[in-house]
């Protein structure tokens, strides 16, 4: 795990500081190196935000080029391109369009914080809100996933190696006790899934960072996404001892007033920048 003194542990951005918390858990190394860090999980090289470089902003001082080279060097078999920025501030657009003129895409996220959540509405009959215990419920999980990545309009390619090893990452942490998978089940059947794990500490104050809240796209706006933020939201501040829940969303996406009627509040945007992966020729 990242510790106090880690070079992960204290960032500007307190979206990039738990999710190299997250990572951590999934076996994540961190390298300073000389003006950025250099994020790396081995055991899931398919992770785009699992293998990145994270710099303190962009600057018309450091040539495109030699990030491009410098990601390179730290990830010779990657084929996509990374990179966090470590502020609260958009990139300037000079230095952007370089970026973009390269195939690369602005990722922006909203930051939302809370310390308790607002009791959610009511469910489908026979839902169960609970953490993923058996075999059965993270095979479900892992269909949840392809079935919700298979639905998207341009499906990201590699996804099953990718979702395999985060999974299975995750599961491993739960088994510590650093956080746990939960899953909305309706006749006991996995429709909604997110994870919450340990989030590092602003000083002495305890974080939980959620991961990935999902639902399958027929099971939508009946209450299940709001029902897991909350019930693994009060799991977290007593199994965890956290005192700030801390959400990441897409500013673009209906999910982020779905978290703001649950009681968080938007702190800060997160940026980044990602190339994936070229089409394979056929």
């Amino acid at each position: 795990m990242i510790s106090p003194a880690s070079p992960c542990s204290a960032r500007r951005s307190l979206g990039y500081q738990t999710d190299l918390a997250v990572l951590a858990h999934q076996g994540a190394r961190c390298s300073q190196r000389d003006g950025y860090l250099a994020v790396q999980t081995p055991d899931n090289p398919e992770f785009w935000w699992g293998n990145f470089l994270l710099l303190p902003e962009l600057d018309a001082r450091t040539p495109l080029c030699e990030w491009l080279a410098r990601f390179a060097a730290e990830f010779p078999q990657a084929r996509h391109c990374t990179l966090g920025l470590d502020t609260l501030e958009p990139p300037d657009p000079q230095v952007l369009a370089a970026f973009t003129a390269l195939g690369f895409t602005l990722v922006r996220s909203s930051v939302l914080t809370a310390h308790q959540t607002a009791p959610c509405r009511a469910l489908p009959p026979g839902t169960e809100l609970r953490p993923l215990r058996s075999g059965d419920d993270w095979h479900q999980a892992l269909n949840l996933g392809l079935a919700l990545n298979a639905a998207n309009p341009e499906p990201l390619p590699g996804y099953l190696p990718f979702l395999e090893g985060r999974l299975r990452l995750l599961r491993w942490a739960q088994e510590r006790g650093e956080g746990a998978m939960w899953g909305a089940f309706v006749g006991g059947q996995l429709r909604s899934s997110l994870g919450i794990y340990q989030g590092g500490h602003q000083g002495q104050v305890a974080l939980a960072r959620y991961q990935r809240v999902e639902t399958h796209p027929e099971w939508r706006s009946q209450g299940l996404a709001g029902g897991l933020v909350h019930a693994a939201g009060e799991w977290a501040r007593a199994a965890l001892g956290a005192h700030i829940l801390v959400i990441v969303a897409d500013p673009e996406y209906h999910a982020q007033a779905l978290y703001q009627g649950l009681g968080f509040s938007v702190r800060e945007s997160c940026w980044g920048l990602q190339r994936p992966p070229a089409p394979e020729a056929t």
